[in-house]
């Protein structure tokens, strides 16, 4: 069994990886990737951002308060992103490129890597998780005006 590391411990390594053209495989905790990624069983692969970031890519970022998080890219905007977790339905808005740590180009599960760019499958699951989180998003922001305008008529 490894070591468990904060990710306040794993910035420094991670960026001097990111510095240097490494990569740096991680095990992520929570569940906001899920399905994608299972905490305590896939690792992902951390590269150096490329040029160009776009929709379905998957950021490491740090917010302004200090927490990491590692979401997908679901809009590109004017100058910053809009994230959101594959098994979230919150849209994350203003998230600039100076806040980007890394991209998750890969993972490994059940000791197999699984490099994102080369697998059909995970290229599929990005464009049905893209559209699938923008209807979500829709529905989850009509619902909220709804229940906006029934607490007025009260």
């Amino acid at each position: 069994m490894g070591h468990a590391f904060s990710m306040k411990d794993l910035e420094p390594l991670i960026r001097e990886a990111m510095e240097k053209n490494f990569t740096f495989t991680m095990m992520p905790k929570g569940t906001s990737m899920l399905p994608l990624i299972r905490e305590g069983l896939d690792s992902v692969i951390l590269s150096p951002l490329p040029e160009e970031i776009k929709a379905g890519d998957v950021i490491l970022y740090k917010r302004e308060n200090g927490q990491f998080v590692l979401h997908r890219v679901m809009k590109v905007t004017h100058g910053s992103y809009i994230m959101c977790g594959d098994n979230q339905v919150i849209f994350e808005k203003g998230i600039l490129r100076r806040n980007m740590i890394a991209l998750a180009t890969g993972m490994i599960r059940e000791n197999k890597e699984i490099t994102f760019s080369e697998n059909r499958e995970y290229s599929l699951y990005t464009q049905k998780i893209l559209k699938a989180k923008k209807l979500k998003n829709l529905l989850h922001r009509i619902k909220a005006v709804i229940k906006k305008l029934l607490r007025k008529q009260k």
